[in-house]
């Protein structure tokens, strides 16, 4: 007699694949890259640029557990409120005046304002120092989406991923997920003209939206923080923390035209080239246009869009860059920047429409 046939096992989604069965991404050699929380803050933002990550887990010492997010934000906060602070100019215009002034230390001394507040310090202390880096883990139990979920709730670029025991084995973040999305709506691209497909409706529900204009959609409306090639980068980091800006734009002091665009990240990477050894100095003289005008390697392509583009371009653009960029900027006619979408702008769409889960 023949053998019943084996019932077929249920297709499970890339977005519902439970979180212990991803790969840590390809670029951490010995598994996911953690820093202890004694670590020194210079040992800790090299592991974050060898690592190609802005926000690094903590692990404390007894028990090897998470015990915090260390941010590249964290470090640009903490520049701004314990190294610089702000002055006036002789003509009044204070937001020409990023000043290097002596300011109470961290740990109850009177410093001057210079590396040493910062250097001194670990890992462990800077942990959410910005306000903007919580600490929340998911279980290896919990899928994609989950954990998507968890990253727009708490504003946080990645959350770390626990086994039943508390320890790190993963770490899920915004471009792991705008990928899934992105390669969902390839697919579904591909193959909208199957119109006999069980799910036909929702593929062309779902294409049709993702083919709105970013204005249409209303995507990435949240504040667009802009600064002048003439401003000091000591201004630039108390901007950022003060409006709670991950990045802000560069335009032409004139024109208003769009130059160029810092984010915490470069501002961290910075403080680590040699040509600056952790002068604070340096620093807070240096005019934003140095990204631009100085050595070939602070030279950014800037990717930029216009109000009319889709969110599948702008989602396309992002992956097309290898995810090296966390903002696009939209332009009006005359290159001038007049909002920005980051990948928190993307996520809640493929959210929304559950993409990720077909």
């Amino acid at each position: 007699l023949d053998k019943p046939l084996a019932s077929p096992r249920p297709r499970t989604s890339p977005g519902e694949r439970r979180l212990k069965e991803i790969p840590t991404p390809p670029q951490f050699k010995n598994g996911v890259a953690t820093v202890m929380e004694d670590t020194p803050i210079k040992v800790a933002i090299q592991a974050m640029l060898d690592n190609h990550v802005r926000a690094i887990p903590v692990i404390k010492q007894q028990d090897s557990k998470v015990c915090g997010m260390l941010d590249c934000m964290d470090v640009v906060a903490f520049l701004a409120r314990k190294v610089f602070v702000l002055g006036t100019g002789e003509d009044g215009e204070a937001e020409e005046a990023g000043t290097l002034l002596s300011q109470r230390g961290t740990y109850g001394e009177e410093e001057e304002g210079d590396a040493e507040l910062l250097w001194n310090a670990t890992a462990g202390q800077l942990t959410n120092f910005s306000g903007q880096s919580p600490l929340v883990t998911v279980p290896d139990t919990a899928n994609m989406v989950q954990a998507a979920e968890v990253l727009l709730a708490y504003r946080v670029r990645r959350v770390p991923v626990v086994n039943s025991a508390g320890t790190i084995v993963n770490a899920i973040s915004q471009k792991m997920c705008v990928q899934l999305f992105a390669s969902q709506l390839a697919v579904l691209s591909r193959n909208a003209q199957h119109a006999e497909a069980v799910e036909d409706h929702l593929r062309t529900r779902t294409l049709e939206k993702t083919q709105q204009s970013v204005k249409d959609a209303r995507v990435g409306e949240g504040q667009l923080v802009k600064v002048t090639q003439r401003q000091s980068l000591a201004l630039v980091i108390k901007k950022m923390v003060e409006e709670g800006a991950n990045s802000v734009a560069v335009v032409d002091a004139r024109t208003g035209e769009m130059l160029n665009f810092l984010s915490s990240k470069d501002i961290v990477e910075l403080l680590v080239t040699p040509e600056f050894k952790f002068n604070m100095f340096l620093l807070e003289m240096q005019k934003t246009s140095y990204f631009k005008l100085s050595e070939k390697k602070w030279r950014k392509n800037i990717v930029t869009a216009k109000p009319t583009s889709s969110i599948m371009e702008v989602a396309k653009a992002f992956v097309d860059t290898d995810f090296k960029i966390h903002n696009i900027y939209l332009t009006d006619e005359r290159n001038r920047p007049i909002q920005q979408i980051t990948l928190f702008d993307i996520l809640p769409f493929a959210l929304q429409e559950r993409l990720m889960t077909h």
